[in-house]
This record gives C-alpha cells, structure tokens and sequence, in this order.
C-alpha cells in the first residue's frame, strides 16, 4: 500500500490486510522452521561437546602428569565443536531476525486495520 497507488479505499485497505495476514503466515511458517533448526543445531552442539569433553578426559590426556583443569577441557572442546558452534549461532540469528519480521508484520497488519477502521468511520 504505497502512496503512489492513490486514495485509501476500503478496497486497497482490504487488498493490504490481506497482503499483511498472507506476509505474517509465511514468516510464522518460516519462524516455526528456524525454531526447530535452532533446537537441532543446539542439541547437535551439546552433543559434539559430551563427546568431545568425554574424549579429552579419556583418551588426549592418559599421558598427562596432571590432571586438565576445566578450562583446559572447555578449550578443547570448543575448538573440537567449532562448525557445530558455527551453525548454533547462525540457527539462533535466523530465528531471532525472523522473530523481528514477524512482529514487524503484525505491526503492519495492526496499522492497516486501524487505517481501515479511521477510513469506515470517516465515511460514515
């Protein structure tokens, strides 16, 4: 609904809330989908890093005079799960950028209704 199309009419106004509610299911679509590969990647993560703090305690440091301290532990393990960290953090900046559009679309939305709404008691 750009000014360029001319005067508000009931019509364009319902062309927009319809344009609006067609944008907002998809993006909530979209936004359920990034959810659910937000979960995965997390999980995915946690994972790599059982497996990965589980390999170092056993294995990496069998020769070891001491014993690794924590952080030691934790370094290995984020170098070792890197790609899984990599698409956890994009998972997550996907859903949250699609979080946003949503509540943009529904703003939107909500502004089209009360245009519609100012219009109809202008009219009568």
């Amino acid at each position: 609904m750009s000014p360029e199309e001319g005067p508000l009419t009931p019509d364009r106004i319902a062309a927009g809330i319809q344009y609006y509610i067609r944008k907002l299911s998809e993006a909530t679509d979209a936004y359920s989908v990034a959810s659910d590969k937000k979960a995965e990647t997390k999980a995915e993560l946690q994972i790599q890093e059982a497996k990965s703090r589980t390999y170092f305690r056993s294995e990496v440091t069998k020769d070891w005079e001491r014993r690794p301290t924590e952080q030691q532990v934790e370094d290995y393990c984020t170098i070792e799960c890197e790609e899984e960290l990599k698409a956890k953090l994009h998972a997550e900046a996907r859903e949250e950028a699609l979080k946003i559009s949503v509540r943009s679309l529904q703003s939107r939305l909500d502004g089209t209704r009360s245009l519609g709404a100012s219009l109809r008691s202008n009219l009568d």
